[in-house]
């Protein structure tokens, strides 16, 4: 049976990093180490889902929304471009005069995605109407490279790795150990965070 990571409470920190750096949700599994087969199935999307909610309530990271909306955006359009592919090789095999009725069934789910093939064509027509399609498939392939590109450049504006910033907040919070990501929670790294923010802002209060 699979034991997951039901909320950031017990979340380990160096979980939800892996996470939202390779977007694989596995490390929400207790005991994942990436060497194990990729598991998928509903209650895992469902408690990624979960895990967000309470991220986002805890801090009001919009940066990290932003990313969340672009990978699903990512996600949406490499499925419209692997159903309509699939849809447009199937039509390249062409129909026979029995078939008629499955051929309009296909055309209708393609014109779904925003295209506009005739459901009344000749074989050629059909031949020319699928190459245009394919054609421009490529705007959806550039559009999924242009996101990618995205975050690639939103990674790379995050200088700070995790184990930088573990250092970073226990040397401002003057504390007398080292920050373990796989032994701290997120929601305790959330407080840790709070409590540096707050004492860097009283301290530049008593700095005017």
């Amino acid at each position: 049976m699979i034991e997951y990571y039901e909320s950031i409470e017990v979340l380990p920190l160096y979980n939800w990093d892996k996470y939202t750096t390779t977007r694989n949700n596995n490390w929400l599994i207790v005991d994942f180490n990436d060497k194990q087969p990729k598991t998928s199935n509903d209650d895992l999307t469902a408690l990624e889902s979960k895990l967000q909610e309470e991220y986002f309530k805890a801090v009001d990271d919009r940066t990290f929304v932003k990313k969340l909306q672009k990978w699903a955006k990512i996600d949406n359009l490499r499925t419209r471009y692997n159903v309509i592919a699939m849809l447009c090789q199937r039509m390249w095999l062409g129909f026979g005069d029995m078939q008629m009725e499955l051929r309009q069934q296909y055309i209708e789910i393609i014109n779904k995605f925003g295209f506009n093939m005739p459901l009344i064509n000749t074989i050629e027509g059909d031949a020319e109407e699928i190459a245009l399609i394919t054609q421009s498939m490529q705007n959806i392939k550039t559009q999924i490279e242009m996101l990618e590109s995205e975050l690639k450049t939103d990674e790379k504006k995050q200088t700070y790795s995790l184990n930088k910033q573990m250092v970073l907040v226990s040397l401002g919070l003057g504390l007398a150990y080292k920050i373990d990501a796989k032994q701290t929670t997120v929601s305790e790294w959330i407080e840790l965070t709070k409590l540096l923010e707050e004492k860097n802002a009283q301290q530049a209060k008593a700095n005017k």
